[in-house]
């Protein structure tokens, strides 16, 4: 389905109309609770993920992989539109018995604050360049040992602002598909959303109600 977001705004406005929660939704008013809607469920989803009861398929759109430079202080600044750390790798570059060079890519294990002491300072398992670690800070990453130069980093991005697009009409917002930006999560995601939209709205939906919209809409789409 291409146009996702006139899709969610519509059934919102159908669902607030049902249980007479509100006259009209401006479009204004929309864009703010679809934008946060979507934020809370790449959390949730993300947050599935790393408990290992889902794939992290859901969040394609959002993956990137960079190679990325490390200052001399091991500090990486993390890239402008980083959203959340998913892993690291760094290339490590080595020459084997018969003097072939050759390269291995290890992982770079992240570790919290607490352990980041223990392990730059331990005697039995320090980080080296074959077991690496990294430590997430608020604006940066900290790798261990410090002369990594650089690592393949892969990370989720913050997600372009969803927006109802419109012209006026007759004194009416009237939805304009180029100047909508849509919402970057699957479409089996979209009830989700719309649960979301509508909860921020004060709309308690039944889970009839999500399951009735996403038949017809699927009923429409196999026409």
């Amino acid at each position: 389905m291409a146009d996702e977001i006139n899709f969610i705004k519509e059934r919102v406005e159908d669902l607030g109309n049902k249980y007479q929660a509100f006259g009209y939704l401006t479009p204004e008013e929309f864009n703010r609770e679809i934008k946060q809607a979507q934020m809370d469920e790449i959390s949730e989803q993300r947050l599935r993920y790393e408990m290992g009861t889902i794939s992290s398929d859901n969040l394609d759109s959002l993956k990137i992989t960079a190679n990325v430079g490390v200052n001399t202080s091991g500090v990486m600044t993390k890239p402008a539109d980083y959203l959340f750390f998913d892993s690291a790798q760094y290339v490590v570059f080595y020459t084997d018995s018969k003097g072939i060079q050759k390269q291995t890519i290890v992982p770079i294990e992240p570790v919290t604050t607490n352990q980041e002491a223990d392990r730059v300072s331990s005697e039995l398992n320090p980080p080296n360049r074959y077991f690496p670690i990294c430590v997430l800070k608020d604006t940066t990453i900290q790798f261990h040992p410090q002369t990594l130069g650089n690592v393949k980093l892969n990370y989720l991005k913050l997600p372009p602002d969803p927006v109802w697009g419109y012209t006026t009409v007759s004194g009416q917002p009237v939805y304009n598909s180029g100047t909508s930006t849509n919402v970057v999560l699957p479409f089996q995601l979209i009830p989700n959303l719309i649960r979301r939209v509508c909860t921020q709205l004060g709309i308690q939906v039944r889970q009839a109600d999500i399951v009735q919209i996403m038949e017809q809409q699927q009923q429409t789409n196999n026409i």
